[in-house]
Order: C-alpha cells, then sequence, then structure tokens
C-alpha cells in the first residue's frame, strides 16, 4: 500500500469512528458533547474531501469540485465540506437541538434528538453547497448525512 492509499483509509476510518460516536450521543441531554462530536465529525469529512480531490487531481476552482460532485452523486460531500468551512470561519455551532422550543428533546415536527442547523452564505462561490446544504444536511439527525457521506468516499475511493 501507498501512503496516498493508507492515508485515505485512515481518513475513511476516522469519518466512520466519528460517524458512530454520533450515533451514540442521539439521545444525550449535553449540548457541547453533541456539538464536539459533530464538530469532530466535519473536520473528518473536510480531510477525506481534500484527500480524494488531490487524489483525483482536482485542486481548484471550487466549482470544477462541485460539478465532480454532482456527476458522482456526492453532494451530500459538499455540503459537509461547506458546513466545516462555516464552524471554522464563522464560528458556528454545527448542531442544535429537534425538541419544542430550546427544550433539547420533544415531540417536534423532527422527533427528538441532535440536527444540522441552518446555515447559509451570501458569498456567489458558495451557493451550490449552500444549496446542498439546504436539501441534503439541515435538519436531519446528525449521523445521517455523514453515513451518507462515507458511503460516497467508500464507493469512489480512489485508486
Amino acid at each position: 500500500m501507498n501512503d496516498t492509499a493508507d492515508g485515505y483509509r485512515l481518513r475513511l476510518r476516522a469519518l466512520q469512528q466519528a460517524t458512530e460516536e454520533l450515533n451514540g450521543l442521539r439521545d444525550t441531554n449535553d449540548a457541547e458533547e453533541a456539538a464536539i462530536a459533530a464538530h469532530r465529525a466535519l473536520d473528518a469529512v473536510y480531510d477525506l474531501h481534500e484527500a480524494y480531490f488531490r487524489a483525483v487531481g482536482i485542486f481548484r476552482p471550487l466549482a470544477a469540485r462541485d460539478d465532480h460532485l454532482t456527476t458522482l452523486g456526492g453532494q451530500v460531500v459538499g455540503a459537509l465540506a461547506f458546513a466545516r468551512d462555516a464552524k471554522t470561519h464563522d464560528i458556528i455551532t454545527a448542531s442544535r437541538s429537534a425538541g419544542l422550543g430550546e427544550l433539547p428533546f420533544g415531540a417536534g415536527p423532527f422527533g427528538g434528538g441532535w440536527v444540522w442547523r441552518e446555515h447559509a452564505s451570501d458569498e456567489p462561490r458558495f451557493q451550490t453547497r449552500a444549496g446542498w446544504y439546504r436539501s441534503l444536511v439541515q435538519w436531519k439527525r446528525l449521523a445521517a448525512p455523514l453515513e451518507d457521506a462515507y458511503d460516497f468516499f467508500a464507493d469512489n475511493e480512489p485508486a
């Protein structure tokens, strides 16, 4: 095995573990624990996102990466990379309660547990990914889009 393949598989395993951690925290009352785990998972997605595009040789522009993801059905990867960028540069918290009002759990329209919060961008270059985020990530339980991203990265592992 080469360093690139080893590094990719290591990052893939990190995403798998982060997703499992979030699944285990579905019913936690600890908002900080859920947010930290979500942030850790976003970092794992971003690391894989960068490793993947380096391996396939698409460095810039962002639109070329978006076209590639669209072709392969990997829009959720772009959406999660967009969320990771926001958590780093805009200092947002990625998760929020899905209960009624500010209560962590309840019979809200999305059930109890933790979901991805709303996020948007005014930057023209991020509009595609912002749209993907709204449709594929926002209000979903934390682990769901990460499972989809894992499947994309596993199914499209660079040679």
